[in-house]
């Protein structure tokens, strides 16, 4: 019977429950038969049951020759088994990166394979000339491929037919095989202290071999609560096949299967996914997948990847690989962070070594000021010729807004905060051109807005403290229709979002009742119904924004409502989110060295764009530095092009999730994505080989043509400076647990470039109120660059908070610039101090100079009294009340189509802004006569598009204006506007 059993030959006819089912059969009848002799025989293959293992965390307890009980230190407990499948390939199965059918997603992966297989999962897209991102060599039509796992290559389940258990684990033995030899051990990992299974397999002949371990606990799918694959099944979304995801795209290398009350995977060991070089498909050496053979959730690991880094042995070589057996109670938002921090030692390590996210911020500010923006002043907009040329792309005219009051500078108001303000209220789309030949992400080639969305429509009112009225109307006149802003997706009007927007600039009950049933359905069918597809309504093109649950939305009906359900989902939800974060590689405690050869990599998109690489010296720096952990990539369809991202919007609101719900992983996240990452702006992405070129303040200081190392849109640099603003206050309101706080406006764009807007909001800051963020450029000076601070002014005080971003406490020593501040020059003052958020001894401002002790991660706030503060720009903008309120501010006209609005965001600040809703092709040129009081005013526009602009001054009270049109055949067009009087109401 021992010969029978350990026969391959005979163990191979039956498969692996009914070779199981054998060898309890064959123990149960020698048991009763009580052969004292035959089971002397079966010593080796028999140990005696019941032994378990233990550290001081784990327990593996064995429960047969091929399953054991792993029981983890919080109590969870699961069976695993000790079963592989083993591939082999005697021809180059080609691996390759696949779509997926039915997705976006490009990063399944793909053989050449002669096994039949029904269901090749691959997409039918065209990966072509897709733009910035995609990968070229991604493949999108079956052929004679397939994307299942389990029809990639010849196979054979393979079970122990002995084991031993020793003082350091269970040591399996296999039957011998032609093709190969394997073996197997389970012990802990002397590191980590987690459960370590260490496969051996030696090949026999030439091939490409591949083992994947299936012993994992499985599930009817109909049973799980959730699921997890990296970067796209995510909650209960279930892949139709078993897809294998490389460890390139995997931010922690694992599978995960949520059953009951607790989740099982299978990771690999961090010395299985080096740091160096950067993942990429090519060199990654194992792959996970959700999906089992019979249909059912399992975690599964895969090692090497068929075909792929190590698979192709000679006769005689080994493949050897190290994985963990996983289980935890609670979710997998749980489990991700399990793997994060007790595997993959994910912890906060970033600090501001290369500098403080104020001189970084500061650097943004004159970077977008400068030709090197690229900022098309004339056509009001950024250009968009890196994705397609001859268009203009803004997004959001509030993020300029932001820096320009933050800032005080009238410069970036005049040149573009108002600018922006004009494109978002006329263009249709946020993608303009004037030639209708572009058809690249689908243009808009007309004035028909507003592009802005509903509640910057709202924020833009609310900012005017209610004076342009106008805006107020848009925004009714939005909620009633729908419209397609970007690209092709259309967003509904009246969205329970908007609702709340809505209520937020009228306070009508109606607007709130709306929005938190909205709100609650949401809930209900996204949060507490997880999706098994990918038709959410909600979801926005193919970003983790649409893949995760809306946790921004929820986090601002809480801030409105203050109910606790709202901030509970918007948490669940951010959770969610947070398992698109890369987690690994492991990074070492190491220093590593980039810039070999004097030359920043090149990104393969640009390679024949630009004029090759750049040069930067080469330099050994920590690995921390230039590790994406905390980062995301951009989507699924661009997940290889735009691998970690620098748009870390949601940096901010995870600070501010972490400091209500106490979540520590949530902070540590939102910090190692924005500490210590750069000094200008990075440009869009990480990608290639690990650099240091992104970190240096002169990076974007070059013409578009020697930008070769990663993507650069134009679009995204003002929205990046007002997340960066977002987080320096986010920073300063969570350490202070609310001792300082400001009121929010919020910044919709789209996707990445989503924030809050602070300029000109009111705050208070240990008991002064109200406090308004002040921050020109030069106002602060801090000895050391471990130190970010926000500024702020109030009626006869200045107030500032520095946030150490260090392991250690230190001094610091702060410069005020008098010239900014001529109160502080020639002069003593006295601040009073909160260190930690504790009354401290007062120190002396002398000449505006003064210095403090930072306590290390700590804050330390200061409000220097009797400082007048003269704002430069803040002061005229939004001083207008309720009888200011222009009384006839927009107005719409029919033949020919067009729009006149009165901008009123202040009494320094007020304008007239007509413009025509037709194209080009239906005027030659557009004469606006404009009569204000006894002045006469007359401009020409004989290029589309027909827009103009006529600054008011406080004491306007009435408007009378014509516009005249000469079409292309000489007809003159005529529209009267004298129902335009004007006054304040």
């Amino acid at each position: 019977m021992t010969f029978w059993l350990g026969n391959p030959s005979i163990r191979r006819q039956y498969n692996g429950t009914a070779y199981k089912n054998a060898i309890n059969w064959a123990r149960r009848t020698l048991c009763r038969l009580g052969a004292i002799s035959v089971s002397l025989l079966l010593t080796g293959v028999f140990p005696a049951m019941g032994q378990t293992l233990t550290n001081d965390h784990w327990s593996i307890e064995r429960l047969d020759v091929d399953t054991v009980r792993l029981t983890g230190p919080d109590g969870a407990s699961a069976e695993f088994d000790i079963v592989f499948r083993v591939f082999l390939a005697t021809r180059d199965p080609k691996p390759a990166k696949t779509e997926v059918a039915g997705t976006n997603y490009k990063g399944a992966t793909s053989w050449i394979s002669s096994v039949p297989d029904a269901n090749s999962g691959i997409g039918n897209g065209d990966n072509q000339d897709q733009g910035d991102g995609f990968d070229p060599t991604v493949v999108t039509s079956p052929g004679k491929r397939t994307a299942n796992l389990f029809a990639a290559a010849v196979s054979q389940e393979i079970r122990p037919i002995a084991d031993n258990v020793e003082t350091d684990g269970i040591v399996y033995q296999f039957g011998k095989d032609s093709a190969f030899v394997f073996s197997a051990k389970l012990g802990f990992d002397a590191e980590t202290k987690i459960p370590l299974l260490t496969t051996t397999l030696t090949a026999a002949t030439d091939a490409c071999y591949s083992v994947a371990y299936t012993g994992a606990p499985a599930t009817p799918f109909a049973d799980t609560e959730q699921i997890w694959q990296p970067l796209i099944w995510q909650e209960r979304r279930f892949p139709a096949t078993s897809y294998l995801t490389a460890a390139y795209h995997c931010p922690v290398p694992s599978a995960l299967v949520t059953r009951g009350e607790q989740t099982v995977g299978v990771v690999a060991h961090p010395a299985e996914f080096p740091f160096m070089p950067l993942p990429v498909f090519e060199n990654s050496r194992f792959g996970v997948a959700v999906r089992n053979q019979d249909g059912d959730a399992q975690p599964i690991l895969a090692a090497p990847i068929l075909g792929g880094a190590g698979s192709k042995l000679k006769a005689g070589a080994s493949t050897r690989f190290r994985f963990c057996p996983f289980v935890v109670k609670g979710d997998t938002t749980v489990a991700f962070e399990k793997i994060a921090r007790d595997i993959y030692d994910f912890r906060d390590v970033r600090h501001n070594q290369i500098g403080s996210l104020n001189e970084a911020f500061e650097n943004m500010v004159a970077y977008g000021m400068s030709a090197y923006s690229h900022f098309q002043e004339s056509e009001k907009g950024c250009s968009y010729a890196t994705d397609a040329p001859g268009t203009i792309k803004n997004v959001s005219s509030l993020s300029p807004l932001d820096i320009a009051l933050t800032t005080d500078s009238r410069e970036i108001w005049q040149r573009r905060a108002y600018p922006y303000i004009e494109y978002m209220l006329s263009r249709e789309k946020f993608l303009f051109t004037t030639d209708e030949s572009q058809k690249i992400q689908s243009p808009s080639y007309t004035l028909r807005g507003p592009a802005a969305p509903v509640s910057e429509l709202v924020s833009l009112y609310r900012v005017s403290n209610q004076a342009a009225g106008g805006l107020l109307a848009l925004a009714k006149s939005e909620f009633a229709s729908s419209r397609v802003r970007n690209l092709e997706v259309s967003q509904k009007g009246d969205a329970w979002q908007n609702a709340l927007h809505l209520y937020r600039a009228t306070g009508e009950d109606a607007y709130l009742a709306s929005a938190i049933t909205g709100a609650d359905d949401y809930i209900a069918r996204r949060i507490e119904d997880l999706p098994e597809g990918f038709d959410d309504p909600d979801a926005a093109f193919n970003f983790w924004i649409g893949y995760a649950p809306r946790f921004v939305d929820l986090m601002w009906i809480y801030e409105v409502t203050r109910e606790e359900r709202f901030l509970d989902a918007a948490w669940k939800a951010a959770r969610f989110y947070a398992m698109h974060c890369w987690m690994a590689p492991r990074i070492p405690d190491t220093d590593v060295t980039v810039n070999k050869g004097g030359k920043a990599p090149v990104y393969w998109y640009l390679a024949k764009r630009t004029k090759g690489p750049i040069k930067i010296p080469e330099e050994t720096v920590p690995a921390w530095r230039v590790s994406a952990q905390g980062l995301t990539c951009e989507s699924s369809a661009t997940s290889t092009g735009h691998r970690a991202i620098f748009m870390a919007n949601f940096a901010p609101y995870f600070l501010r999730l972490a400091w209500l719900k106490n979540d520590d992983f949530l902070r540590d996240i939102a910090r190692g994505a924005m500490v210590g990452r750069w000094m200008n702006f990075p440009g869009y992405h990480m990608n290639t080989e690990r650099t240091t070129v992104y970190e240096k303040p002169d990076y974007p200081l070059r013409p578009f043509e020697e930008l070769s190392y990663n993507s650069f849109h134009f679009n995204h640099i003002w929205p990046l400076m007002s997340i960066v603003l977002d987080y320096l206050v986010t920073d300063a309101v969570t350490r202070s647990d609310g001792a300082i706080a400001f009121e929010r406006e919020f910044i919709e764009g789209y996707a990445y470039l989503q924030s809050s807007f602070y300029g000109m909001r009111p705050g208070h800051f240990y008991g002064e109120k109200p406090v308004y963020l002040w921050m020109p450029r030069g106002l602060v000076d801090v000895s050391t660059s471990e130190v970010n601070y926000i500024v702020a002014r109030g009626s006869k005080s200045l107030c500032l908070a520095f946030c150490s971003q260090g392991f250690e406490s230190g001094a610091a020593t702060v410069t005020l610039n008098t010239k900014l501040v001529p109160a502080l020059a020639d002069s003593t003052k006295t601040a009073r101090v909160w260190v930690n958020n504790k009354p401290a001894t007062p120190v002396e401002v002398v000449n505006g100079r003064f210095s403090i002790q930072v306590p290390a991660k700590g804050i330390v706030a200061l409000v220097i009294d009797g400082v007048d503060v003269h704002p430069s720009f803040q002061e005229g903008f939004a001083d207008l009340g309720e009888n200011d309120v222009w009384r006839d501010a927009y107005v719409e006209f029919a033949d020919p189509a067009a729009r006149a609005l009165v901008l009123n965001f202040g009494s320094a600040y007020r304008s007239l802004y007509v413009y025509l809703k037709d194209s080009k092709r239906d005027y030659a040129s557009v004469r606006l006569y404009c009569t204000i009081g006894d002045r006469e005013l007359k401009q020409v526009d004989n290029d589309f598009p027909w827009e103009f602009t006529v600054p008011l001054t406080a004491d306007d009270k009435q408007i009378n204006f014509v516009v005249e049109g000469t079409r292309p055949d000489g007809t003159v067009v005529r529209l009267a506007a004298d129902t335009l009087p004007g006054g304040a109401k």
